[in-house]
């Protein structure tokens, strides 16, 4: 959020700004860098003067640890000869390399996704995930492992259940079937992780399975792309970077890996700096950046927010010098990559663990949608937990997060027995409601008092009889013309009606 505020007020100065740089010899000492390589770059690796130029770009910047080299993505499958020999250029440098899969099929066709039913595209994953297994120890699976096809397969594997319950299930025996043994059949020693993507308020509407799948993984890692919380369209607030490497963390104490950013749709490069330092002020153990051909894109002009020169924390004009003194070196982003990474290093080693306003997120729950974020940004620090916090002093929770009916009587369990020692449940964004089996029968009586009270308003000629109706009905729904609308109560009953007599009495006195 600081950041954040940064960005809005440009006259503020950094709180990093005043803090010492860290000493620059020798690798970062709280946390580890690693860069991702998508298939396209993979695969010019095969060229030797390629990979050794281009590579010397990013490690001037950037003090890498480590490499993910992308075996497949769009049905391109990198050949053995040229993974092996990229492998072997990396670990003479002494940095760690492990491999990734983007289990994509065709990333511009809006991303368009395998389908897990079809027993032809199964096959087409299973010798993708062999040739990774072949020839690494260790891979990472990107954010694309999720299903959102709806072919006459798909319709009839899906039988009377939900998309969302399908998918989940269909998700976890993939993961245990079709990724996990294959890749273990091979090399019975590989290590996978399953990176999420940043969108946890809907990964159960494409499979993506938080309760199932984290303990058949050896780890997990967090997607914390922000990007440009306005004008992309995800609008997703600058806390969310550090926000959902915390929820996931809580989903695998100490087996979430690390935070993945990368530059798209930053609007500017304070904002790709920010999300460095809110996924590394989360405690992640590593940054991995998205990608090799993002830090070699050019870093000019376009980048230089409206505020540079104000004392904000990042330095365009420090970012722009990294790269003096070489001609044949022209700035990239890994220039601010390098800058953000070494800001942060000099201040997380001086942090203690990240605690919070315990919030209780379920599994596989919606609710208002990334209400927690907007919390974070103004102020309130949300330690997101997928268990009900029994323990915690005071919780958050959100009046319309819908939970599975398991869940619900754990919670009503929990909520006893605080209520046992006095504890209070809130603050809150709203009322707790427990959600059952039950619910569904409950709010269909109300839908039926609500249509009731529609049609008494119709019959009423008196506008306010009209809006009385409604209100006796369902109190937090009301009536505009024939239509019956939902809404959260904001004020106390009799707000209105008292300031509408402050207003005739107002009236009268200027009158009189």
């Amino acid at each position: 959020m600081l950041m954040s505020l940064l960005k809005r007020t440009p006259l503020l100065l950094g709180l990093l700004g005043f803090l010492p740089t860290a000493a620059s010899a020798g690798q970062y000492q709280n946390f580890n860098a690693a860069v991702y390589v998508r298939a396209y770059e993979v695969q010019l690796m095969k060229d030797p003067a390629w990979l050794r130029d281009n590579w010397a770009i990013v490690e001037r910047q950037v003090k890498v640890d480590k490499v993910y080299l992308e075996t497949h993505r769009d049905l391109i499958i990198v050949d053995d000869a040229t993974l092996q020999q990229a492998k072997a250029f990396f670990q003479a440098k002494g940095i760690v390399v492990a491999g990734g899969i983007a289990t994509v099929r065709n990333e511009s066709n809006l991303f368009e996704v395998f389908c897990y039913t079809q027993a032809g595209q199964r096959a087409k994953m299973r010798e993708i995930v062999e040739a990774t297994a072949r020839n690494f120890d260790e891979f990472i699976i990107d954010d694309f492992f999720f299903t959102s096809c709806t072919c006459d397969e798909c319709i009839a594997a899906k039988g009377d259940r939900s998309w969302t319950r399908f998918r989940l299930d269909l998700m976890k025996e993939v993961s245990r079937d079709l990724i996990l043994k294959t890749a273990h059949t091979v090399n019975p020693k590989v290590k996978v992780t399953l990176k999420y993507p940043n969108w946890y308020e809907h990964y159960q509407g494409t499979g993506y399975n938080l309760e199932d799948e984290p303990p058949l993984y050896d780890k997990i890692y967090t997607g914390t792309e922000t990007r440009d919380p306005v004008h992309t369209g995800q609008h997703l607030q600058p806390y969310h970077s550090y926000e959902a490497f915390r929820y996931l963390e809580n989903i695998k104490p100490g087996g979430n890996g690390g935070g993945w950013v990368d530059s798209g749709a930053r609007g500017n490069a304070d904002r790709y700096a920010e999300q460095f330092w809110l996924t590394m002020f989360a405690k992640a153990p590593e940054i991995t950046l998205f990608a090799m051909n993002e830090l070699l894109m050019p870093f000019g002009e376009r980048d230089r927010a409206s505020w540079q020169g104000q004392g904000t924390s990042f330095d365009y004009a420090k970012a722009q010098a990294r790269c003096a003194g070489s001609p044949a070196m022209k700035p990239t982003l890994a220039a601010v990559a390098g800058q953000a990474l070494e800001l942060a290093d000099s201040v997380v080693g001086k942090l203690g663990k990240p605690i919070g306003l315990v919030a209780y997120k379920p599994f596989h729950s919606t609710g208002e949608d990334f209400i927690h974020n907007f919390l974070g940004m103004v102020g309130l620090p949300i330690e997101m937990v997928p268990q009900f916090p029994v323990d915690a002093p005071h919780g958050a929770v959100d009046r319309e997060r819908e939970a599975r009916p398991c869940h619900c009587r754990q919670d009503q369990g929990a909520v006893a027995r605080r209520q046992e020692r006095g504890d209070h449940h809130g603050p809150a964004t709203g009322a707790a409601r427990p959600r059952h089996r039950g619910y569904r029968r409950d709010r269909s009586l109300r839908a039926a008092r609500a249509g009731a009270a529609v049609r008494a308003a119709r019959t009423d000629r008196n506008g306010g009889g009209a809006h009385r109706a409604a209100r006796g009905a369902l109190p937090d729904q009301r009536v505009v013309g024939d239509h019956l609308h939902t809404r959260q109560r904001r004020r106390p009953p009799g707000a209105a009606h008292a300031r509408l007599q402050q207003g005739q009495a107002l009236r009268t006195h200027r009158s009189g």
